[in-house]
């Protein structure tokens, strides 16, 4: 499976520390390596941003925080990927759009677990803000400080802490009882069946007719916490809920859904299946829409709701979540954190290791980016090379030498290239432009100051 992960290139600094993750409270910032991001580095960098506050957050209770940064040259440049983000088609009522990209993928916003904020600009840089926190709203429009950046954050809730151990049980239960996806997809269908029923709960009633007829509140039964209450839930509900639970199995899914229906998309065994497990249970039609193709009727012809485009790039986003905390958890404590000023610095391209002679590994370019410096490979002369305000510093691989405007300088390690990666060493560098390397041991963090 090709890893979203690897993108351009992978500038890494040496440093023989090791480090954990960022604390909780803080906030980690994930740059894009160049104006106008490709749709690759895009998707990299909104999973890398995902992960780390998706699964942090939900394991430990919240207190994860990251930001995106990506910048670009046009209003039309920027619009081209707000349109991946953003679903025009489907409103949210209150003169705005859903921000319905994240919500296929992690449906985190619904049920106010991770709030994502997204802003949209006009051929004025006038921005517009959009944030989903269980609601989508519109909160601001007016001139942006800074023509060109698109950022965006991502916060996880303490309103699921309710809800957490519950989810977790049944994952686990899951992860017990079947040893492939397909087995725990199973589990979890069948879960649904004998545990919930299809409806609203009364609590939702809003009136009944003179001819006996029951009206209740459209947004009744659509969410985890409803269904895990409840024990009833619409179509909305179970889709949420199987969402969680791949998530939690490391299972990749994705949402579709039509005007008046939703249902999983999920990877198994190297192919996307639809798995309704709403009908499953309602129509009494039991694993009749079980890891299908297709399902037939104007229901599931999510084609007249979706743009095709955007699925693909959600299902490339689910993917590439789900490598990450993979990652993430295989890592653990070995994790590696390192602070530029107030900036704790987020890594896309490729995660901090120690090698085989116990030095840590760190992505230079995301240094290299929140220092400020312009970076550049020279695939001929084999050199990774940073400027600014007129001043260059060059790494040649596998020299001990690297050369600076002033003329040459001796490091204690070299430059080398590793599963096409280029590593150099961080403290050189970050001095050469006149910032401080320090070690605060009691966060066993690098500081860059």
């Amino acid at each position: 499976m090709k890893k979203v992960v690897s993108l351009l290139l992978a500038l890494v600094l040496v440093l023989g520390l090791a480090l954990p993750a960022a604390a909780a409270g803080e906030t980690v910032v994930f740059r894009g390596s160049q104006t106008d991001p490709s749709r690759e580095e895009l998707l990299a960098v909104y999973a890398a941003a995902i992960a780390e506050a998706a699964w942090p957050g939900i394991e430990n209770g919240g207190g994860v925080e990251t930001q995106t940064s990506l910048r670009f040259s046009s209003p039309e440049k920027m619009a081209e990927t707000l349109r991946l983000l953003k679903n025009a088609g489907l409103s949210d009522g209150n003169d705005g759009y859903s921000i319905l990209f994240f919500d296929k993928v992690l449906p985190l916003c619904y049920d106010e677990l991770l709030t994502v904020t997204v802003e949209e600009y006009d051929a004025d840089w006038h921005y517009t803000e959009y944030t989903a926190d269980g609601h989508y709203r519109k909160s601001g429009t007016g001139p942006v400080h800074d023509p060109g950046l698109l950022e965006s954050s991502f916060t996880v809730s303490g309103d699921f802490d309710d809800m957490r151990a519950r989810l977790f049980q049944i994952a686990e239960e899951a992860r017990s009882a079947a040893g492939d996806d397909r087995g725990r997809l199973e589990y979890i269908n069948r879960w649904l069946i004998d545990h919930v029923t299809y409806g609203r709960s009364e609590k939702y009633l809003a009136e009944v007719r003179e001819d006996g007829s029951r009206v209740y509140w459209s947004n009744g039964g659509q969410s985890v916490k409803e269904l895990l209450e409840d024990g009833m839930a619409v179509c909305a509900g179970y889709t949420h809920t199987t969402s969680y639970l791949c998530f939690l199995l490391g299972i990749p899914n994705v949402e579709l859904c039509t005007s008046d229906h939703t249902w999983n998309l999920v990877l198994v065994d190297g192919e996307w299946k639809m798995l309704d497990t709403t009908w499953d249970d309602s129509t009494g039609r039991e694993y009749a829409f079980f890891l299908v193709d297709e399902i037939e009727g104007a229901d599931h012809d999510w084609l007249s709701s979706e743009d095709p485009e955007t699925i693909e790039a959600a299902k490339t986003l689910a993917v590439a979540v789900q490598e990450r905390i993979a990652l993430l958890k295989s890592l653990g404590t070995r994790r590696i954190s390192v602070r530029v000023g107030e900036e704790n610095v987020g890594w896309t391209d490729a995660l901090p290791f120690i090698d085989e002679h116990d030095r840590t590994l760190v992505p230079l370019r995301a240094v290299a980016n929140a220092l400020g410096l312009e970076v550049a490979w020279d695939g001929a002369a084999r050199e990774a090379s940073f400027t600014k305000n007129g001043r260059t510093i060059r790494f040649p691989i596998g020299s001990q030498t690297a050369y600076t405007t002033e003329g040459a300088l001796e490091m204690d390690t070299a430059a080398i290239i590793r599963n096409d990666r280029t590593y150099a060493p961080i403290r050189y560098l970050a001095e050469y432009f006149g910032s401080t390397v320090g070690w605060d041991n009691t966060t066993r963090t690098v500081l860059i100051g």
